[in-house]
């Protein structure tokens, strides 16, 4: 718990104990677990009393803050979920892409994947994900490798 308040202290930029209800995905995932946005924006929205019809709005997740009490019972009910998936689970994925069964995939189609199906990153949030990921001259990475890195990053960066 220590150490999770040193890392909440992370994402309270005012110094307040609190956080927007839009940090919380980035902070879960800093806490090590991977729910998504709609996983956890279900929690916290039925946790306030929200009606399961109508999900909050953008504007409520940046008006919103949660302290970090609040937000520990939020984890206690992400623990619960079943898990997003494992690296074995991402590499078998990744091999739909490999052409050529060489173990390579091309970088920007994973790219644009990954801006394109299910919950859309942004390009920064994509950025960051393949920060350190070496590619080779024809544009192309080996998947294991970076299965291997995106297991290994803070998961606020994804």
């Amino acid at each position: 718990i220590e150490q999770w308040k040193e890392w909440w202290v992370l994402f309270d930029d005012k110094g307040e104990g609190k956080i927007k209800w839009s940090e919380i995905g980035a902070a879960i995932r800093v806490f090590g677990w991977a729910p998504t946005n709609k996983q956890w924006i279900d929690i916290i929205h039925a946790m306030n009393g929200g009606d399961p019809e109508f999900p909050p709005l953008m504007e409520d997740l940046e008006k919103n803050e949660i302290d970090f009490n609040t937000f520990l019972k939020v984890l206690d009910q992400v623990a619960e979920l079943p898990s997003t998936g494992t690296a074995a689970d991402f590499t078998e994925g990744l091999k739909v892409f490999d052409k050529e069964q060489n173990g390579y995939v091309g970088v920007t189609e994973i790219q644009q994947i990954l801006g394109s199906l299910g919950e859309q990153l942004t390009m920064e949030q994509i950025k960051q994900t393949f920060e350190g990921v070496e590619e080779n001259a024809a544009g192309q990475m080996k998947y294991a490798d970076f299965v291997d890195h995106i297991m290994k990053i803070p998961e606020s960066s994804v």
